[in-house]
């Protein structure tokens, strides 16, 4: 289908107006064919536009991918889907309002339904529901200078409206757009409404329960904290990159040599960061993809790679939640510190099996503190690093990965220690936890309290994070796995350090 913005303007143009007949323009006769064609054309073209859109859109559960196959399924079917006069449905734009903090949402008290939602109605014939959606939020807030934070669509929703006078029972085929505005402004409220307000993010459950407001909720939330993941990163890329211990080669040749790397495999790094993990592969293996949303990381791995004079690998930008690769197209897939930035890591590792080939192998490795100290692991870490969600104990971790479909890993573990001061100087808490940290870090040297091996030598603060290597071996062919053991308290032989 043509789909263009050029040709889309052409047709919304008087020479292309559905009622306007070039063949019988001047004459006193009609071609109600050629009119009618004209029409057809216009509609698909307008649908055309909604369809791109949808295709583009990345639903953010398996509910809303249902919906978005629902929805385009009845633009396809229906020329006059933008129509109300379509009874059976129809296109509606909705507007997920933020404020310019992101943490308030303007929601209305609905009059009819009696329920708290989004802002939105029908598009009564306007094919752009970007343009519906903007026209709505104005015209039921009273806000002015309201803009799109992006133009993609940002939810897709279809919900039964109950029969009501005239009108039989239908469904809307709900398509909702990011929207921003001025909280500062006063809100005028229509007739339509029975109230008004920005709600807190934080609040918005104690007033509706409507599962697809609430998941518009957990996608802002998910939107901030990929705000968080560019700010710290972008200031992490250097001092990340050139840390001792993530730079350590006996640590990266580990996860390399577990997953019996060779020359014929094609490998992707998930949330690849400087890039060290996609170059420890490089020299091994016929191919390796590494992937990370931050550009400044990418910036650092491109460089590694050119001080290296490897020539086979490709960098990509893009959000891991959402792998821009056909299904079963890497024999190696890997991820390195980065699950515990995710708020959805079940969906990452199930991307990470949707392309990795039959046969291959996925390795993770992450922080992975004690069942009994993951909570206080986490909020030290939280408090260190923004970005920081939540690192899983082996057992937890192990069962996600069952979970997505392979049978029982083969884990590892293994400790990374770093001076703390020389830690802090490379993370960008926020101010006056760097103290904070410190003081929690001291009191914890008798009873381990954060699973770090907390200690002083030589008149300052050390800790050792606890790192997990984990290997499904459902879809893996065989390997033989290498256990590195720390113990603290004893000596081992298998024991190892790495120091940052």
């Amino acid at each position: 289908m043509i789909g263009s913005a050029g040709v889309i303007t052409a047709f919304a143009s008087p020479a292309f107006h559905p009622n306007f007949c070039p063949y019988t323009a001047g004459h006193n006769s009609s071609n109600n064919v050629t009119i009618r064609m004209l029409v057809i054309l216009t509609r698909i073209l307008s649908r055309d536009v909604l369809l791109q859109l949808l295709d583009a859109h990345r639903p953010f559960t398996n509910e809303e991918a249902e919906m978005t196959q629902r929805l385009r399924a009845f633009v396809e079917a229906h020329e006059a889907c933008f129509e109300r006069t379509l009874q059976t449905g129809h296109i509606t734009g909705s507007a997920w309002v933020l404020d310019r903090d992101r943490t308030h949402t303007l929601l209305t008290h609905h009059g009819k339904l009696d329920k708290w939602l989004q802002l939105g109605g029908h598009s009564d014939g306007d094919s752009n529901t970007l343009r519906v959606a903007l026209r709505e939020a104005t015209e039921e807030s009273g806000l002015q200078g309201i803009r799109p934070i992006s133009t993609a669509i940002f939810d897709i929703d279809i919900h039964l409206i109950p029969a009501r006078k005239r009108d039989p029972e239908h469904y809307h085929y709900d398509v909702r757009f990011l929207l921003e505005a001025d909280r500062s402004q006063p809100l005028r409220m229509t007739d339509e409404s029975k109230d008004l307000q920005w709600v807190p993010l934080v609040e918005v459950e104690q007033l509706t329960q409507e599962e697809s407001v609430l998941r518009m909720v957990r996608k802002t939330s998910a939107l901030t904290h990929g705000e968080r993941i560019l700010d710290q990163f972008t200031r992490q890329a250097v001092p990340f990159a050139t840390a001792p211990a993530i730079r350590n080669e006996q640590a990266l040749d580990r996860i390399v040599t577990i997953v019996n790397s060779a020359p014929t495999d094609t490998v992707l790094d998930v949330a690849c960061g400087p890039g060290l993990l996609v170059c420890a592969f490089a020299p091994r293996v016929q191919h390796v993809t590494g992937i990370d949303i931050t550009p400044a990381m990418l910036d650092q791995a491109r460089q590694l790679q050119q001080q290296r004079a490897l020539t086979n690998i490709t960098w990509c930008h893009g959000n891991v939640e959402s792998l821009p690769f056909p299904d079963a197209h890497f024999t190696i897939v890997a991820s390195r510190f980065a699950i515990h930035h995710m708020q959805n890591p079940m969906r990452v590792i199930e991307e990470m099996h949707r392309v990795c080939t039959p046969g291959g192998q996925i390795v993770i490795a992450d922080s992975a503190p004690a069942a009994n100290r993951a909570d206080a692991f986490n909020q030290l870490e939280r408090l260190r690093d923004p970005s920081h969600v939540r690192a899983f104990p082996m057992k937890e971790l192990s069962q996600m990965i069952r979970a997505a479909g392979f049978s029982k890993p083969i884990t590892d573990f293994y400790r990374l220690e770093s001076e703390l001061d020389n830690l802090l100087s490379r993370s960008f808490p926020n101010q006056g936890d760097a103290n904070r940290i410190r003081e929690m870090i001291a009191a914890s040297l008798d009873g381990d309290t954060f699973d770090m091996a907390a200690h002083r030598r030589e008149g300052k603060l050390y800790v050792s994070f606890p790192v997990g290597i984990i290997a499904p071996n459902g879809i893996c062919k065989p390997f033989f796995a290498l256990t590195l053991v720390y113990a603290p308290a004893a000596t081992s032989s298998h024991e190892m350090r790495l120091i940052i």
